[in-house]
């Protein structure tokens, strides 16, 4: 059987400048977190700009500033999003391709969707074993987590990362990390398309995934 190049693209932290991004056509577009949703408005704005967007499939999940969402829990996230497949500490399959997403961090200041490193690794045990593409708005500890000279990843992530190998691990929250780092089992992204300053300074990334 011939093998089918999956088309992806990926990014994170938008924190509302969604409109300024050129989405390239795709199978699958992926969004890590922050798009800025503290309203019900807010929400219906994003979701509208995803309908309009040309991707075959959309995934994506929350993150710390996405306050709205966290209020209105995870039933309700997935009745108003009509355009995407939003996830929440779950799995979706697409084009035979295995996703975990989750919307958690690390706890810094009073935020969204952020828990200890100890209850993060009660989360990250219901990610399968057989996961391809992990999907997280966090980064795990010491890849793609840097801010300034400190590592603000997540160790229990980290841990459960190299437990289970996933092919790719996309993330974002850390705007200076933006880019690749590959290791032995698995390629980690960071797709956060601002800087640290929150200027609009990088593309989403596109990638293509081999079944």
């Amino acid at each position: 059987m011939t093998k089918k190049n999956i088309k992806i693209c990926a990014f994170s932290d938008s924190h509302g400048t969604h409109r300024k991004l050129k989405i390239p056509k795709c199978d699958i577009l992926i969004f890590c977190g922050d798009a800025g949703i503290t309203s019900y408005d807010k929400l219906e704005d994003f979701d509208s700009w995803l309908y309009e967007l040309p991707a075959k499939h959309i995934i994506f999940v929350a993150g710390n500033h996405d306050t709205f969402l966290e209020q209105i829990g995870r039933d309700d996230c997935k009745l108003f999003f009509t355009n995407a497949i939003y996830l929440e500490n779950e799995s979706v399959q697409i084009e035979g391709i295995k996703f975990w997403g989750s919307p958690y961090s690390k706890i810094f200041n009073n935020w969204s969707f952020m828990a200890s490193d100890d209850y993060l690794a009660h989360i990250w045990e219901y990610i399968p074993e057989n996961t391809d593409i992990l999907i997280s708005h966090g980064p795990a500890f010491g890849i793609l987590d840097q801010v300034g000279w400190k590592n603000e990843g997540s160790h229990s992530l980290r841990d459960r990362v190299d437990e289970i190998k996933p092919k790719i691990h996309i993330c974002g929250h850390i705007h200076e990390c933006y880019g690749f780092f590959k290791r032995e089992f698995t390629e980690h992204i960071n797709a956060s398309i601002l800087d640290g300053a929150y200027n609009f300074v990088n593309e989403p990334i596109e990638f293509e995934y081999e079944k």
